[in-house]
């Protein structure tokens, strides 16, 4: 009987670890689903852009300042680009006609893949972070700051073109480096151009124009933690600093868009990966409201108080709620007011993931000031529209204040990440609605530290962390196979003849992708074969 109840106790004991564990991995991977809507998001579009999140089962409409993750899949249509900014200040241009799926995001690395299209990159690493590019027939390895272009065509051929820095490209037979000025065509087995870059086309120089832009100093990095320092070109451009007695340097936004202008008011809340997050509509509204607090100065009107540094910690929005069954309310925080959130958002925040919390007794400051507080109907909260209430009384001194965000969720999947859905006529090509990003993935892992190559089955060349640390390049990088001799670059550069070459595989291939809907797919893979057929005749009268 002892024995017994002594293997009952350890089978409870197992048990409740178990439940523990289970418990532990759940909240943490609600946090880490969280902290990841700070790595990458939308500053700039134009025309039709669509999204599909894996919690939602529809396309929808992308936004300015929408964040994006991991397995977020991305489609730009007709006459449309899309332009997207990394937490270390890079830039990810899309081209019309391109999809982009976001494999990984990490300290460590990024990781892309692209089944067709027209991608132009301007990568900034930091001490340890790497990027890691992928078509249906390479993997492109950045570890410096590089610029470069990747067009994928229909039967996955890739060109890749470097306008400064040096890119890492492997396919199943080849390993090079292509370096500044340098241009190569790829498909799976062989590299069948390398030369020089001829000549820079409009999307090309739209993309140096844009690199220009953002690359001017900004004065804001003088007053930014260094953890903002890749927005500090937001501030430059839509207001100005100035001191305040009590919180030092402030910010003052001088670009407003709407009458009786306040924090968290031009924009709308969707629901992301558990949590209801702040889209701002405003040019400059991704790091003051995803960062720092907000206060009101009688002179100067709304100011934003950057984080201290060190203490910089991104949360869906700063804010303080109070809610009915028919109103949402939300005001603005001030600095060393607590914010109530589901995850660790550092100083002056509780995590009250699968906590109770029993507050007698909240004031917050901005709740006075003029229109310091948000009121909205449920209805248009959950649709994501901006239509303001005003009650008789002040919500957050007649009603109790909430610990935490509302907690019902969206009922309307079209509502849960987007204001509405993309038109049918904008969606991706079936062939790309039809990928799972699971499958995606199995074939293109990400390479981490001794991993091996996924294209051999054996450590990768590239793969250094404790020599890229010092910003070295790996001894047996420098030892790879190159096309040489050098001499014979002078025949194969990028002439006119080979420029027009280029233009005409491009318009093939945005034609290709306007009629794919309409074509079955084994159609799709005959149109394949026949394309390889010409590229083959192509190359026999050309030798």
């Amino acid at each position: 009987m002892i024995k017994l109840n002594k293997k009952l106790r350890e089978l409870i004991m197992k048990k409740i670890f178990y439940c523990f564990m289970f418990l532990t991995l759940l909240i943490a991977r609600s946090g880490y689903c969280l902290e990841k809507l700070d790595y990458i998001h939308v500053i700039s579009y134009e025309g039709d852009v669509a999204i599909k999140r894996e919690e939602v089962e529809d396309w929808i409409e992308a936004d300015l300042n929408m964040p994006l993750t991991e397995n977020d899949q991305i489609w730009v249509a007709s006459k449309s680009k899309l332009e997207l900014r990394t937490k270390n200040g890079s830039f990810v241009r899309l081209n019309e006609y391109t999809s982009l799926d976001i494999l990984y995001l990490s300290k460590s690395g990024y990781q892309f893949y692209s089944e067709g299209g027209d991608v132009y990159i301007n990568y900034k690493t930091g001490l340890s972070s790497f990027l890691q590019f992928d078509t249906p027939t390479i993997t492109i390895m950045v570890y410096d700051n590089a610029k470069f272009r990747v067009e994928v065509f229909d039967d996955g051929e890739t060109d890749v073109s470097v306008f400064e820095g040096e890119v890492y490209i492997t396919n199943r037979k080849h390993k090079i480096t292509l370096r500044e000025d340098e241009k190569a065509s790829f498909d799976e087995n062989s590299i069948l151009e390398r030369g020089e870059i001829y000549s820079l086309d409009n999307w090309e120089k739209w993309n140096i124009s844009r690199d220009k832009t953002f690359s001017r100093d900004p004065m804001s990095v003088r007053y930014l933690p260094e953890e903002l320092h890749s927005y500090a070109y937001d501030f430059d451009s839509n207001g100005r600093w100035i001191f305040e007695k009590e919180y030092g340097y402030v910010w003052q936004p001088t670009v407003i868009v709407i009458r009786d202008w306040a924090p968290y008011r031009h924009g709308y809340w969707v629901w992301i990966r558990g949590d209801y997050v702040w889209i701002s509509l405003e040019p400059w509204g991704w790091a003051p409201y995803h960062y720092g607090r907000w206060v009101y100065n009688s002179r100067y009107g709304w100011l934003w108080v950057p984080p201290s540094r060190g203490a910089v910690y991104w949360a869906p929005a700063y804010v303080g709620w109070v809610y009915t069954s028919d109103y949402i309310c939300w005001v603005p925080l001030a600095p060393g007011e607590m914010y109530y959130g589901y995850g660790n958002y550092g100083p002056y925040s509780v995590n009250i993931t699968n906590v109770n919390i029993n507050v007698t007794k909240i004031v917050y400051k901005n709740i006075n000031a003029p229109n310091g507080y948000a009121i909205i109907h449920k209805k248009n909260f959950l649709t994501a529209k901006q239509i303001y209430e005003k009650l008789k009384e002040n919500p957050f001194i007649s009603r109790k204040i909430q610990v935490g965000r509302p907690t019902f969720e969206h009922q309307e999947k079209k509502n849960i990440i987007g204001r509405k859905l993309i038109n049918e006529n904008k969606k991706p090509p079936r062939v790309l609605i039809e990928r799972k990003i699971e499958t995606i993935k199995g074939k293109k892992p990400f390479i981490a530290k001794e991993s091996p190559n996924i294209l051999k089955g054996e450590k990768h060349p590239y793969e250094k962390r404790t020599i890229m640390k010092d910003k070295k390049i790996p001894e047996d990088i420098k030892k790879r196979e190159e096309l040489k001799p050098a001499k014979k670059r002078e025949t194969q550069e990028l002439k006119p003849v080979e420029q027009k070459k280029i233009l005409k595989k491009r318009e093939k291939f945005r034609e290709k992708i306007e009629t794919q809907d309409t074509k079955p797919r084994k159609i799709l893979e005959k149109d394949k074969n026949i394309d390889k057929k010409i590229e083959r005749d192509f190359k026999k009268d050309k030798d």
